[in-house]
């Protein structure tokens, strides 16, 4: 079983009052789609938290009680060995796309930083955030480390994320789950483009002859078929919560096909012998 941010053998229902209730609130106000209003963050179980849970439940198959319990508070947040469990996961991913050493490195000490910033923890115990917030962070972090482009075009990428990061901490205090929902996914695809935008202008600065062109059309070819499979994943993102689609998995997609086209524009790189391009 998943381990959970409540004390061992702790469970919330209608009528309790504290910091769970506060934290389970927030957690279910980032937990989108939802088709009832947000809740207000005020540590109590009123009617309003439990339509909150009930629906949450019956959105992942749990049993719909109302009552947050060993099974629906893993489900609501991650907890800090969860969370470490996702760093493993996207962190192999980065291996298998090709990402160098020095870039792994720097994939290390951002999330280590980031988790440091955002996991709240009360005297030790609760440790925890909402999967929504560290699976769109990690995201972050991932596509800065495969950018590994030249310094000053992969500084100005890092600031624009740094900004796309800070959007959506503000986001997951908007009253409704369907405007988080939103604004993620809003931020998501400005992630992705940029991110495209940005490989784009390193290939323009190759310059190639018409002869490099021809010799090199296949990997042209591949880098095009690459980057229009990615703006077809980003258009998944439209069925968050619907059709069996999780944002999560959507996410690890999304990264996987930047890997693809990371590799894409590194056979392009090596078959005109062009530095702009020549990254990984």
């Amino acid at each position: 079983m998943a381990q959970s941010w409540l004390r061992p053998g702790q469970l919330l229902s209608f009528g309790c009052r504290g910091s769970e209730v506060s934290h389970a609130q927030h957690y279910l106000n980032a937990a989108p789609p939802s088709s009832l209003d947000g809740l207000a963050v005020d540590g109590v179980f009123g009617p309003l938290t439990k339509g909150r849970v009930i629906e949450f439940q019956r959105s992942r198959g749990l049993i719909a009680d109302g009552v947050i319990g060993p099974h629906t508070a893993p489900a609501l947040a991650l907890t800090l060995g969860e969370i470490d469990e996702a760093i493993k996961d996207m962190r192999k991913m980065l291996e298998l796309a090709g990402v160098e050493n020095r870039q792994l490195n720097e994939f290390d000490r951002k999330t280590a930083k980031y988790v440091g910033d955002l996991v709240p923890v009360t005297g030790g115990a609760v440790v925890a955030i909402p999967v929504i917030l560290i699976v769109i962070i990690l995201m972050y972090v991932a596509l800065v480390a495969m950018l590994n482009a030249n310094p000053r075009a992969r500084q100005d990428f890092d600031r624009f994320m740094n900004r796309k990061v800070e959007e959506l901490r503000e986001a997951m205090n908007l009253p409704s789950p369907g405007q988080v929902l939103q604004r993620v996914i809003e931020n998501i695809r400005e992630m992705v483009m940029e991110f495209i935008k940005r490989l784009a202008q390193e290939r323009a600065k190759c310059d190639p002859t018409p002869e490099k062109m021809a010799k090199c059309s296949k990997q042209s070819m591949a880098v095009a078929v690459a980057t229009q499979n990615l703006i077809h994943k980003l258009g998944e993102l439209t069925f968050v919560g619907s059709r069996g689609f999780k944002l999560e998995d959507l996410v690890k997609g999304i990264l996987a096909s930047c890997g693809a086209l990371i590799a894409a524009y590194a056979e392009l790189g090596k078959c005109l012998d062009c530095e702009f391009i020549k990254f990984l």
